[in-house]
């Protein structure tokens, strides 16, 4: 899990000689890595056992499960951009 957005700060502390900010950016970076880790690794536990008890249904049952299932998360799910943010790129050409 890579934590890009950030680099270009401590980049930028660590020329100026700025400890304090650098290590602040450091920790900040560190929490973020490992909570991307965490996110992605239950992810993928979830989505395994998922699949397997999946595989393990009967055919003529597998659709209406998945059909609840995908009813549940849309009602459970938060409504709005909170998690969609603006992405912003450098427009120039890097070649």
């Amino acid at each position: 899990m890579l934590d890009v957005e950030g680099r270009p700060l401590r980049d930028a502390a660590a020329a100026r000689g700025d400890d304090v900010m650098y290590l602040r950016l450091s920790e900040q970076r560190e929490e973020r890595v490992s909570r991307r880790t965490r996110m992605a690794v239950t992810v993928g536990a979830l989505s395994a056992i998922t699949v397997a008890v999946l595989a393990l249904l009967p055919w003529w049952l597998r659709y209406p499960v998945v059909g609840v299932a995908v009813a549940v998360l849309g009602a459970v799910a938060p409504t709005g951009p909170a998690g969609v943010h603006r992405a912003s790129c450098r427009t120039q050409w890097r070649g």
